[in-house]
């Protein structure tokens, strides 16, 4: 049974209010257990799977329909709220759900390594992505946390269903048996030639470049088909490509790697 305040919170040296302020301003921080999630929409459709640990509730939207169960529900005055949102126009709703974990073996055979991505917006879009094509994902070190407020947000909560690990070497994927094959401009070889062979994994670097040290230089590689004068593309738009490049070939010749 959730638990909720009767009265709204107002005082912002509340120290829950502090700690909740941490939370939202830092969820990547070991210290922070929990992801925030803001809107109502992204909120319902998680706690569908997800357990609600706290919920925040602005005084205004608390008159409206009711929210979600949670295991604890708070309600603040609107001015609190506001102050404690990630969100230019804030939504009336916060809820705190448990950070996923996962392991090596819940990763499927396909798989995305990400090569110090720093873009949070791009790294959401990506998981948005990997989970409709059925892919894993696995960053490399110095990737943006997952963790991060944007990429909570940009991947409009796939990342709780998305296989990820952070902070691997592309060594640790070969030991463990993934062919890796590397995305590059400059390769000879194009996607559409290429044969994956399950258990994969397709190297995306980040915006500047791959990392010579990280990447080996002896892994095979490909391009993507752009037009003249098109010399790169968006991390994001890349890995959704490669993808859904896979995805095709599955559907439409039943191809199985």
């Amino acid at each position: 049974m959730s638990s909720r305040s009767h009265r709204p919170i107002t005082g912002t040296q509340n120290e829950r209010v502090k700690q909740w302020r941490r939370w939202l301003k830092k969820p990547e921080e070991p210290s922070c257990p929990w992801l925030p999630v803001e809107g109502e929409k992204q909120i319902r459709e998680l706690s569908r799977q997800r357990k609600i640990e706290l919920l925040l509730v602005s005084d205004s939207r608390s008159r409206g329909n009711a929210p979600p169960d949670a295991a604890e529900t708070v309600v603040l005055v609107d001015r609190l709220f506001s102050s404690l949102s990630n969100l230019d126009t804030p939504q009336g709703m916060i809820g705190f759900f448990r950070k996923p974990t996962w392991t090596w073996e819940q990763l499927p055979p396909r798989i995305l390594y990400l090569d110090r991505l720093q873009d949070p917006g791009n790294l959401g879009l990506i998981l948005r992505a990997a989970a409709a094509a059925d892919f894993g994902v696995v960053a490399a070190p110095g990737t943006v946390s997952p963790f991060n407020p944007k990429v909570v947000r940009s991947s409009s909560a796939y990342l709780w269903r998305v296989p990820l690990l952070s902070a691997v070497l592309p060594t640790e994927l070969e030991r463990r048996g993934y062919r890796l094959w590397v995305a590059d401009a400059g390769a000879d070889a194009v996607l559409y030639e290429v044969e994956f062979r399950e258990p994969f994994a397709v190297v995306v670097g980040r915006e500047g470049g791959l990392d010579n040290a990280l990447v080996p230089a002896g892994l095979p590689r490909f391009r993507i088909p752009m037009a003249s004068g098109v010399d790169s593309l968006n991390a994001a738009i890349a890995a959704s490509v490669v993808m859904y490049d896979v995805v095709r070939r599955r559907e439409e010749y039943g191809w199985r790697a």
